[in-house]
């Protein structure tokens, strides 16, 4: 085995010095750590996919993995209204999901299973759908609906009624108690009042019949009268409750809100939020839904609510490949500095996420998690603080060690130290022997490369990084190929 030490004063380089080590003393995860390889983000028959929540985790102990977090959709739910009367006239499509299920049920039927398979850690989790809006029209056949795709995963719900009040369109958002705009959708009953009113005017109505005078009451506005008290009474019935609910499907983008609405929510409920697939764009049409009309599916990439949000856990990457959200100098990166410089509250962290539902690739994409103990809560506590690592592939790189040594002490994934002087960053990655070609190595210091190192085998570094500026906070993470992205180590600099 090679190990290496560089160092590194700001942005000069001094000359490398390469040493051969017969042994080298290195502490690794595993001596304070059980690594545990996880997926996260599955979906049973519950809504939407081919298997049972118990194929499912046959599935995932076949192929090794200790960690299943599966999280069905929390409804599959949409309903479209025809203008004027849109709660009557209206269509809706359920197609299954927690809340149709159960949310009872859904939670006794992990908690079942995990009797069942004790050699697995399995959590209950819930994709949520926050919000969706239409475009367009039926009837001139350009319906689209927006953002039925746009996610979040919510994780460590703890009872039905934390199921069942998700928010979202589905379950419904709480009132606007605005009393102006409460009391205009009252204005049915304006027609009401003139039905009734219609409808107790009489009239004397006098004619001849055979010689005799005939003097009869009759009520001249009957038919408007009617028509008026059922239109009335539609309309009273279509704007119950009166008061307009916080988000509807009917007026636009919403930008960040209902998320950031489905956010605070679990941060109330001590729940965790990740983006899910933010990088990914679905398009499709789909006939059969409204009638025997097409409609349009869209959900645009949305990577750049990230930065708009506040206060969730963190995103997926590897979804459908490496794409940017991990990569140097971009928006993590952004959002990672605005942590280091007071202006967000809490760190974001990367998972890995499958977004399985059946196929002969479980485990493809993996979160391994760094747990002090082998159970369910020791999980979420690894998510919340950052002690996971996402990898992906067929044959993965194991990242061994990964920690930042400080003049006082050192930290791993997701802890701060504080250092009274520079530090050095301690990585360790065994790479798989099928790897024929050397593969890249990138160190990040707050969203810059510091050094790519080129790797196989046995991969061991010890790196001397010279920078030091007093009362700065900055973070190093890495980058494996396209392969593997830890999540940061936070450093404070002391004066």
């Amino acid at each position: 085995m090679l190990g290496f030490i560089k160092m590194h004063t700001g942005w000069v380089k001094i000359p490398l010095i390469l040493f051969v080590f017969s042994a080298i003393s290195v502490d690794s995860f595993a001596a304070q750590y059980l690594r545990a390889e996880g997926v996260i983000h599955l979906h049973t028959n519950i809504s939407g996919g081919s298997l049972s929540p118990q194929e499912m985790l046959k599935k995932v102990k076949d192929a090794g993995l200790k960690v299943a977090i599966i999280t069905d959709r929390d409804n599959m739910s949409v309903e479209y209204g025809l203008p004027p009367l849109r709660k009557i006239l209206k269509k809706t499509i359920d197609k299954g999901g927690i809340k149709k299920y159960g949310s009872k049920k859904y939670i006794e039927t992990i908690e079942a299973l995990r009797r069942k398979y004790p050699e697995l850690l399995i959590l209950h989790g819930a994709e949520a759908t926050p919000f969706y809006y239409w475009e367009g029209n039926p009837i001139k056949g350009d319906l689209t609906l927006r953002n039925w795709h746009k996610h979040i995963l919510i994780l460590g719900l703890k009872t039905p009624e934390d199921y069942d009040n998700i928010p979202s369109l589905g379950s419904g958002y709480p009132l606007i108690k605005s009393a102006p705009q409460c009391i205009k959708n009252l204005w049915p009953l304006a027609l009401f009042i003139l039905s009734l009113i219609l409808l107790g005017k009489k009239a004397e109505k006098i004619y001849r019949l055979r010689g005799f005078i005939i003097r009869e009451m009759v009520r001249p506005y009957f038919t408007p009268g009617i028509i008026l008290l059922v239109l009335s009474l539609l309309f009273l019935l279509n704007n119950y409750p009166f008061c307009k609910p916080l988000f509807d499907q009917y007026h636009g983008d919403k930008g960040i809100e209902p998320y950031q609405f489905l956010i605070d929510y679990a941060k109330k409920k001590d729940a965790l939020t990740f983006w899910a697939h933010p990088e990914v764009e679905a398009m499709y049409e789909a006939k059969g839904q409204f009638g025997n009309r097409m409609i349009k599916l869209h959900t645009p990439a949305y990577y750049k609510d990230l930065l708009e949000g506040r206060g969730y856990t963190g995103f997926a990457v590897f979804e459908e490949g490496f794409r940017f959200l991990g990569r140097a100098s971009w928006l993590w990166d952004q959002i990672l500095k605005e942590y280091c410089d007071g202006k967000r509250d809490n760190p974001v962290w990367a998972i890995g996420e499958l977004d399985y539902k059946e196929g002969d690739w479980m485990g493809m994409t993996q979160t391994v998690f760094l747990l002090s103990d082998f159970n369910e809560g020791e999980v979420l506590r690894a998510l919340k603080e950052g002690r996971v690592y996402a990898v992906r592939g067929k044959d993965k790189p194991i990242l061994e060690d990964f920690r930042v040594k400080g003049t006082q002490a050192e930290a791993i994934m997701g802890k701060e130290l504080s250092s009274k002087g520079s530090v050095e960053v301690l990585i360790k990655i065994r790479f798989p022997q099928s790897l024929k070609e050397e593969m890249k190595v990138s160190l990040i210091r707050k969203g810059e490369v510091l050094e790519t190192f080129s790797a196989k085998g046995d991969f061991l570094i010890k790196y001397k990084d010279n920078y030091f500026q007093p009362g700065e906070k900055i973070y190093y993470r890495l980058v494996v190929g396209e392969q593997l992205v830890t999540n940061p180590i936070f450093v404070r600099f002391e004066g």
